[in-house]
């Protein structure tokens, strides 16, 4: 039996499974089947985060072909951004390249890294939150958003005067 709907996700990199973040690990939330899995045909395709190294071979209506942008623009990192956006319905993106309807202002839309599924997660006790600020951060140090985001916290340490959870 097809589900009301397939979700197709497409990345070329190792990233945590998003498949976990869904109820059960299935996959599935509200009809909607997501796989990461080649697929012959789906109704979505959503290109993650994707340098666009690997071909994507699947039969999808044009329209709802989406990238999901999650690293900021940087030549030579994700070119693809001003130079191949066209084969997209719609990217989704913090950075916005050129006036065109394709582009949509958006959050990276990052997946979560914590070692836990949406079911773990959501048998956890929402802790109280005792500071005005809270920042969740990774160690990448690859492009130059990272090195800024680095420099950023370094900043807030050194001012000593703002109480934050890292």
């Amino acid at each position: 039996m097809r589900p009301d709907m397939i979700v197709r996700i497409a990345q070329d990199y190792e990233g945590p499974d998003l498949i976990r973040q869904t109820p059960g690990r299935l996959g599935v939330w509200d009809g909607i089947y997501f796989t990461q899995e080649p697929v012959k045909e789906c109704d979505y395709l959503i290109v993650l985060r994707s340098q666009m190294r690997n071909p994507i071979s699947v039969s999808c209506p044009k329209e709802n072909v989406w990238a999901i942008v999650q690293d900021p623009y940087y030549p030579g990192f994700n070119d693809w951004l001003v130079e191949g956006y066209e084969q997209f319905s719609s990217v989704f993106t913090p950075y916005i390249p050129y006036k065109s309807d394709v582009f949509i202002p958006s959050h990276p839309a990052l997946p979560w890294y914590v070692n836990r599924s949406y079911d773990q997660l959501m048998e956890l006790p929402i802790p109280p939150k005792s500071r005005k600020l809270s920042w969740i951060t990774g160690n990448q140090a690859d492009i130059p958003g990272h090195f800024k985001r680095k420099a950023f916290l370094d900043f807030l340490r050194k001012r000593g005067n703002l109480d934050f959870d890292l």
